[in-house]
């Protein structure tokens, strides 16, 4: 199932402790950014997005909200890596 009508991947949803919020995966939603995730919000009622990661180099995987919902974690990334170099 798709969240929004971004043309590059998504993936990787969790629902926030408010019942109300997706987290997810993607590059960005008006562009296919080769390489470099973000993670984004979703309000299941209004669909507004939001780009939680906006700014930060490199990807980012895994993420989660803590029990009450004020912090986000996550693994990431420094920059890109082509192998073999």
């Amino acid at each position: 199932t798709r969240l929004t009508e971004n043309q590059g991947p998504e993936g990787a949803p969790v629902w926030a402790p408010d019942n109300r919020t997706v987290l997810f995966e993607a590059v960005a939603l008006d562009k296919w950014d080769h390489g470099n995730g973000d993670l984004w919000s979703i309000d299941v009622e209004t669909r507004a997005t939001k780009n939680l990661t906006r700014g930060r180099v490199g990807p980012v995987r895994s993420g989660v909200f803590s029990v009450d919902g004020r912090w986000l974690y996550f693994n990431g990334g420094f920059g890109t890596a082509r192998w073999p170099q």
